[in-house]
């Protein structure tokens, strides 16, 4: 069994389950204002994230220098996700996991990262600077980070759930050098830290193997590994996002003929992805996950180890003309999905993509509980259950 308190793994990374969330926001180590009702609120808990909201777009700026680029707000479109821009993003609430507090004994315990949900990725949206990014005006709103590498302007209403938020969890924070604090407000904190329901991100051999084994993680046609990380190939179904001259309605997305949006494309012989160019390519793997396994997917990780995969951008200066585009969080896979997955590569200088190279790594992280809902729930809206393909629409 992958014991995430077991601390000969005290350097792994660990996160909150949907339990866990749920555990933290009792003991007061996650905060919303407004507060919401999970109860009612079936939605915002998905199995290892929180998802937040969008109120309105603060500002933006171009992904590169353009001319006739108009900063600042737009009257009308409040909360329109201009392409090819990053912009700062206010929520519709604060969340608070110690930040805003800067008293609170249990913020070296909690960390955050942000990830754009996958109906918003599918469409450009991205989160930059590996989700690192959030903000928080106390009383006020949070404000987070998002990229649309797509051409297309993507229109969202208030309170649309645009990105989801994982709650990193260090349950060691309270030892130093191997010796537990003594003082009695850190160490309750830290037991109660280590009472909260996690996941532990997998990365031996000898774990990958017992997953396999105990039915927990499926990959077909096979699984690929890398230095403890799970690695996703190009098939040969690849599309390419046309361009919308009224952007597209995100709540509308599904209403969309799909031949109207997508073109498909050749790569068997390589293509180079444009600047700005939309590419959304399906995997040559499908996956069938138990409740105990979600998958993150990580774009171009800056490691020297995977520069002799096919697919790696190995040029120095091409790699530091993309820069914002390395080590990108690209994609989360909930525990207990079944079917295909999509990747949707960046690069500003142009990047060639061939049938078979390397387009996603992942981290796998095993919940020894499950999560209490897992992907597939009615409550939890989940799209894409068991499709082969996974480009745009609901299936």
């Amino acid at each position: 069994m992958i014991d995430p308190l077991d601390r000969k793994y005290a350097n792994s990374s660990r996160i909150l389950s949907d339990r866990g969330i749920m555990q933290a926001m009792d003991f007061g180590f996650i905060k919303t204002s407004p507060v919401f009702d999970p109860e009612t609120d079936t939605k915002r808990i998905q199995p290892a994230t929180l998802d937040v909201k969008i109120a309105s777009v603060d500002e933006k700026e171009p992904l590169v220098y353009e001319r006739a680029f108009r900063y600042g707000s737009i009257e009308g479109e409040k909360q329109t996700l201009k392409g090819r821009c990053v912009s700062t993003i206010n929520l519709t609430e604060v969340v608070d996991f110690g930040q805003v507090g800067f008293s609170s004994l249990h913020r070296p315990f909690l960390g955050i990262s942000v990830e754009a949900r996958s109906s918003v990725r599918r469409l450009g949206g991205y989160i930059p600077e590996q989700g690192r990014y959030l903000f928080s005006v106390p009383e006020h709103y949070t404000q987070i980070e998002m990229g649309n590498f797509s051409r297309n302007d993507i229109h969202f209403k208030e309170g649309d759930r645009i990105a989801q938020v994982f709650f990193p969890v260090f349950p060691f924070k309270d030892y130093v050098y191997g010796v537990a604090e003594d003082t009695p407000e850190i160490k309750e904190i830290g037991e109660q830290i280590r009472s909260l329901d996690m996941g532990m991100d997998v990365s031996y051999t000898g774990q990958f193997e017992w997953l396999v084994k105990n039915g927990h993680l499926e990959v077909t046609p096979s699984l690929e590994l890398k230095i403890g990380t799970l690695l996703v190939h190009a098939s040969k179904t690849v599309y390419r996002m046309k361009m919308i001259d009224s952007g597209i309605d995100f709540d509308k997305r599904d209403d969309y003929k799909e031949e109207d949006v997508l073109e498909p494309i050749d790569i068997s012989k390589g293509y180079t992805v444009q600047t700005f160019e939309h590419i959304i390519i399906e995997t040559r793997e499908s996956f069938n996950l138990s409740p105990h396994v979600g998958i993150r997917f990580w774009d171009q990780p800056i490691c020297s180890e995977f520069m002799n995969l096919p697919g790696y951008m190995t040029d120095f200066v091409d790699r530091m003309k993309n820069i914002h585009f390395s080590q990108l969080t690209d994609g989360w896979v909930d525990p207990n999905y079944q079917g295909g997955f999509s990747r949707q590569p960046k690069w500003l200088t142009g990047r060639t993509i061939y049938p078979g190279d390397v387009i996603g790594y992942g981290q796998v992280f095993f919940f020894p509980n499950g999560v209490g809902r897992a992907y597939g729930d009615s409550s939890l809206g989940s799209q894409y259950l068991s499709a082969d393909e996974t480009r745009f629409s609901k299936k």
